[in-house]
């Protein structure tokens, strides 16, 4: 089972190259992998190296450490702990579902809008704009 950490990580990748609006091709080409090896990442299953991090930071357009969001320091330490039912995976599916169709809103007011109403909607205090 993938450590909850590696997790994360392709999860994250996933978040960040489909707001970055990159196919998996895409992005497979310009870290010199296959298609199915960018896929083995997003699922956790293949750990990614240090330089492979740093490269995929550099493309994506993001820090490194934007790949670890959302650990909250209290990783489980069993796999059994980790979660990865179904929830997780609808979840998962559902945000980069909405980060793909939120890129293609043209308007800058209906998208402000949108992060207001998720704001509100997940209990969010609003951003100062």
């Amino acid at each position: 089972m993938p450590h909850p950490v590696d997790v994360l990580v392709g999860r994250r990748i996933a978040e960040l190259r489909t707001a970055g609006g990159l196919s998996g091709r895409q992005l497979a080409k310009a870290l010199g992998v296959s298609a199915q090896q960018v896929q083995k990442y997003e699922r956790g299953c293949n750990r990614i190296s240090a330089s492979r991090l740093w490269l995929l930071a550099s493309i994506l357009n993001v820090p490194p450490h934007a790949f670890f969001e959302g650990a909250d320091g209290a990783a489980p330490c069993c796999p059994e702990d980790a979660p990865t039912g179904r929830d997780d995976a609808v979840s998962a599916t559902a945000v980069l579902d909405v980060a793909r169709n939120f890129r293609r809103i043209e308007d800058p007011e209906i998208r402000a809008a949108l992060v207001r109403l998720v704001g509100l909607l997940s209990d969010e205090p609003p951003l100062d704009d």
